[in-house]
């Protein structure tokens, strides 16, 4: 029988749903958090399951990058889901599936599990507000490590190689990318963007819509706000307020911002 780790003692509720829906031979591990009052589901496929099928809200270049986790993990894209101002007939996303927008009907995907794969914060919760279904997963790929310890939220990205250390809390519809680094104790809130290469560590805050740039670095016990944009490659040494953007080293105000980046 396939492995069922859990981590709260309602995920048993959580667990049977799971079996019943997919059967024990198809999914490989689940690893069921609690967030709030909120159980969510990260799964692994193996191999030589039965294909999952998902949804991806997002049709640029961050969609295509999480339709390459899902496939390396023995998932199918069923569509890509996009602002219908933006649906056009050259995107070549078009080769892996459909792409659909809000003026579609869309009563035959409610029960089709989703997750959001757009860089911008800003663009990212413009799609989750579009969509009007709760079936959103959060994916851990499964070259990433994540604390057991740590909370996780739903419409979460993990990517390869991203670390998740010891009781972090990371909020709903957050994306990480390749080699992040989360530290103790930390928290990301709703919404937060992570470039490649971002080190955060222990006891951090970070609002809101913010946007930490490629390479950036914040310092042990900083707060930073809402809707703030980290320059790439800044590094923290101090608090910052909500909803400015800070460059350089140490990091310092640079202007201040009406929107999330």
């Amino acid at each position: 029988m396939d492995t069922i780790r859990t981590f709260t003692p309602s995920s048993k509720i959580v667990q049977n749903f799971l079996l019943r829906t997919y059967g024990s031979n198809q999914i490989d591990i689940f690893y069921i958090f609690r967030f709030l009052a909120r159980s969510d589901i990260i799964f692994w496929m193996k191999q030589n399951s039965k294909t999952q099928s998902i949804g991806i809200l997002g049709a640029g270049r961050q969609a295509a990058t999480t339709a390459g986790y899902l496939k390396e993990m023995g998932c199918t894209v069923e569509f890509f889901f996009c602002d219908s101002a933006y649906v056009h007939q050259e995107n070549p996303l078009l080769e892996l599936a459909p792409i659909i927008s809000e003026k579609s009907d869309l009563s035959g995907y409610k029960n089709i599990l989703v997750i959001s794969a757009v860089g911008s914060s800003k663009l990212r919760k413009h799609l989750v507000d579009l969509w009007p279904f709760d079936n959103f997963f959060t994916l851990v790929h499964p070259r990433a490590w994540v604390s057991e310890t740590a909370v996780l939220g739903h419409d979460v990205t993990i990517p390869p190689m991203a670390v998740i250390n010891v009781s972090a809390q990371i909020g709903n519809h957050v994306l990480l990318h390749v080699g992040d680094t989360i530290g103790h104790d930390t928290t990301l809130e709703d919404f937060v963007s992570l470039s490649p290469g971002v080190h955060i560590a222990g006891r951090v805050t970070i609002g809101q819509g913010s946007f930490l740039g490629i390479g950036a670095c914040v310092r042990d016990t900083i707060t930073i706000g809402n809707g703030v944009l980290v320059a790439s490659g800044a590094m923290v040494v101090s608090d910052v307020a909500n909803s400015v953007q800070v460059i350089g080293v140490p990091a310092k105000m640079n202007k201040k911002l009406t929107e999330w980046y």
